[in-house]
């Protein structure tokens, strides 16, 4: 194609507050971009990344060609969205597991009990000579504090030998870890409810035997599909047929509610749901690769529930990103700084002034390949005007199912009004508006799908700016992974060429 744009945004530049346009190169029609917090996007490698406030999302969640991301605001309502092991979660006939093969610094001293120190004896407790050992008729503890975090996942060897009688309890201050009572080497896995806990070997009923060797180690989770959080995915284990992790925060009736995650298999073949607030099961078409999931609803109560459950016992799954928003669709992750707390992610737009030389009022194309966030019933809009609304052209999602418009405003009469019914208006879509006195035309895939051969268009240097919205509401909600103006109306072949997929 022989004509070229005056202006040409094609994201592939950006800096803190803009986002670059190809052309014109030197500059002039770069975009403003606002969004007063952080965020997350989809990487080149396929990997979740937070970008700082203030900075353009260059997404590939849609390929391997970034797009120009915009998202309305909203909150993470789940306050721990990562630690599935934090008792802020209930697991019913299921466990959380770390990666053992991470296991870190040791939380115990002297575990190996080479001195009679470190340790509170009760009596009956003796250490000497590498053991701790028993020998006693009434239940006493052998204890120390260790630093263990609340939430977090900690794997617990012990050692036992010399047994006679009697059992061995295993406790974080109140939490029941295990209790044995024969020799062996046992490994557990334990998700700790205290912060700085007590570590205790209780000594139960009359009991005489040894400890050879105790450790406490934190682990990390396993990999996960995130930049900023690499370790943070953990293992849901069924331990029982129709396994739940779940958790009912507060909520309202009446209002729409998403709950999304990031799943996949690691071992079984059973079905697993994830639960929308209403509790109603939506099945999961896992594999072993990353996939999120949501499940949207009107909440007809006051408890917005968030639901994993694994129908079958010894199925495995990596869960990882929980997230519950009060809205009909789901967003991009939200991660709070600090889990325990709700997060909000800011309405983001972009916008660019004092470009009458580079926009025609009398003729041209306003090319986009767009594709929006979410058929939702709203208005999202991109708009060429004069900083008004009368003196504009309306290039927007309308809140009619799956419809493309674009509208020719002159003194807020409308001169062209065009639209069309796409296939789906949330995968990408090329989509140009002609405009011209008597000559109005909308081009989507490679088609002229809509003509309006009569009405006049405002006088020149009227258009001056680009706006992702209309009249600072109705936010364009979607990705954008070309726009282009043109200051003449192309010729159709030159549509077909720009427009065709």
């Amino acid at each position: 194609m022989s004509t070229i744009p005056s202006i040409a945004m094609i994201p592939s530049g950006y800096k803190a507050n803009k986002v670059y346009s190809v052309l014109p190169t030197d500059g002039a029609a770069d975009l403003t971009f606002a969004r007063t917090s952080s965020a997350n996007r989809v990487n080149s490698n396929n990997l979740i990344e937070e970008v700082a406030t203030g900075v353009p999302r260059l997404d590939y969640t849609d390929g391997t060609c970034p797009s120009l991301l915009l998202e309305p605001q909203s909150t993470n309502l789940i306050t721990y969205p990562l630690s599935f092991g934090s008792n802020y979660w209930t697991k019913s006939g299921a466990s959380i597991e770390g990666d053992s093969s991470t296991a870190g610094v040791e939380k115990v001293t002297n575990g190996d009990f080479a001195t009679d120190s470190d340790w509170s004896k009760g009596t009956g407790w003796t250490i000497s000579g590498g053991n701790a050992s028993v020998d006693t008729a009434s239940t006493v503890g052998l204890s120390q504090a260790i630093s263990a975090v609340s939430g977090s996942i900690y794997t617990v060897v012990v050692e036992m030998s010399n047994y006679t009688s009697g059992s061995l309890q295993l406790q974080f201050g109140s939490q029941i870890i295990d209790t044995e009572s024969a020799n062996g080497k046992y490994v557990y896995t334990v998700t700790s409810t205290t912060t700085n806990p007590t570590f205790y070997l209780y000594a139960v009923g009359d009991s005489e035997f040894s400890i050879d060797d105790v450790s406490v180690k934190e682990v990390q989770g396993f990999s996960a599909p995130s930049v900023d959080n690499p370790t943070s995915a953990f293992k849901l284990v069924a331990t029982a047929n129709n396994a739940l992790l779940n958790k009912t925060p507060t909520g309202t009736s009446g209002i729409d509610y998403t709950n999304s995650i990031y799943v996949k298999r690691v071992s079984g073949s059973g079905d697993v749901f994830l639960r929308n607030v209403n509790n109603t099961n939506i099945l999961l078409d896992l594999s072993t690769e990353w996939k999120r999931f949501d499940a949207s609803i009107i909440s007809t109560s006051t408890f917005s529930r968030f639901t994993i459950e694994i129908a079958t016992i010894g199925d495995e799954i990596m869960v990882f990103g929980a997230q519950q928003e009060q809205l009909s669709h789901s967003t991009s992750l939200m991660l709070p700084a600090v889990e325990g707390s709700t997060v909000t992610r800011v309405a983001e737009t972009a916008s660019k002034t004092g470009l009458a030389s580079y926009i025609n009022s009398e003729e041209g194309v306003l090319y986009a390949e767009i594709s929006a966030l979410f058929d939702d019933g709203k208005n999202k809009y991109i708009t060429i005007s004069d900083g008004g609304t009368q003196n504009a052209i309306r290039f927007y999602f309308s809140s009619t199912s799956k419809q493309i418009v674009a509208r020719y405003y002159v003194g807020n009469a409308v001169k062209a009004n065009l639209y069309y019914i796409l296939s789906d208006s949330t995968i990408f879509n090329k989509i140009a508006f002609k405009f011209k006195v008597n000559d109005f035309a909308l081009w989507v895939n490679g088609n002229e799908v809509q003509t309006d051969l009569d009405g006049n268009v405002n006088p020149s240097n009227t258009f001056n700016r680009i706006d992702f919205n209309l009249g600072g509401n109705n936010y364009f909600e979607g990705n954008v992974k070309d726009l282009r103006i043109y200051k003449t109306a192309l010729s159709d072949s030159e549509l077909v060429t720009l427009t065709t997929i």
